[in-house]
């Protein structure tokens, strides 16, 4: 070992070979540092997996925020269409009252019309008796 490896206190100890610097470990320390690196690459795979699931359910949030609006779009129209029918109903409503109300009258006047030809028909039938 060089000088500069045997002045040094405790573990890791650094030591320069020509360009090269090594670090030598104590077991425990490899222990530790192998558990910090499986942590580490679990940890990766998680933010992976959730990188993914942001994306997944970025897309999903995009595809309901276009039904959403795709829905609204035909609930007007739906409401469009409900205010079109009752004005169609209204209308069609007035126009059968007019025609109910036409009705009677129009009875009205065969029952007036009738009544007077039958009374005019008996007036000449007693005249043409009568004589």
């Amino acid at each position: 070992m060089s000088n500069l490896a045997l002045s040094q206190n405790g573990y890791p100890k650094k030591v320069i070979v020509g360009k090269d610097t090594l670090a030598a470990f104590t077991f425990e320390q490899v222990k530790q540092i192998n558990v910090v690196k499986f942590n580490l690459d679990e940890c990766k795979q998680i933010q992976d997996s959730l990188f993914k699931k942001i994306e997944l359910d970025s897309t999903l949030i995009s595809t309901q925020i276009a039904l959403n609006k795709s829905l609204k779009s035909e609930i007007g129209i739906q409401k469009d269409i409900i205010s079109n029918h009752t004005l169609i109903n209204l209308e069609l409503n007035k126009t059968l009252d007019k025609a109910i109300k036409d009705n009677k009258r129009q009875r009205i006047k065969v029952g007036v019309l009738g009544g007077t030809t039958l009374v005019l028909s008996v007036t000449t039938l007693v005249l043409l008796l009568t004589r």
